[in-house]
């Protein structure tokens, strides 16, 4: 059982434990996190504002011993291994870099980087070639 803010640290240990956490989360970030732990079937949201003593308390019980989130703590924190992790990662970044050319200039180098990365929607990588489940 883990209270948490819900920061994507705290719900990865909480995948990594099969610890089904309660997420009271106090910022915006953490608040999608909260809405993915409890969309997956992970743990329990309970926002920030609904937060009294006995709502905790209930979402205590909720998620305490609760065989399903064990299991799809256990299924996703086995997807993330699988993924490849930071190797994976490291990997699509080089292939993605390995066809540019690079300037000697980091001001240009890195408008050159934002223009032709997948934030503009140019050479995004799609969840077909490297699928991974979001937190």
């Amino acid at each position: 059982m883990f209270v948490t803010h819900g920061g994507m640290g705290s719900v990865m240990e909480a995948v990594a434990l099969g610890v089904p956490p309660v997420v009271v989360p106090q910022m915006a970030e953490q608040r999608v996190n909260a809405e993915r732990v409890q969309a997956l079937g992970l743990g329990v949201y309970l926002p920030r504002e609904e937060a009294t003593g006995e709502a905790l308390r209930d979402a205590v019980r909720t998620v305490r011993n609760n065989p399903r989130a064990c299991a799809a703590l256990a299924t996703l924190d086995q997807d993330i291994s699988q993924a490849g992790g930071s190797p994976a990662a490291a990997d699509i970044v080089e292939k993605v870099l390995a066809n540019r050319p690079m300037r000697s200039d980091p001001m240009h180098a890195a408008s050159d980087f934002r223009r032709n990365s997948s934030v503009s929607g140019r050479r995004a990588v799609t969840s077909e070639q490297h699928p991974a489940p979001l937190v």
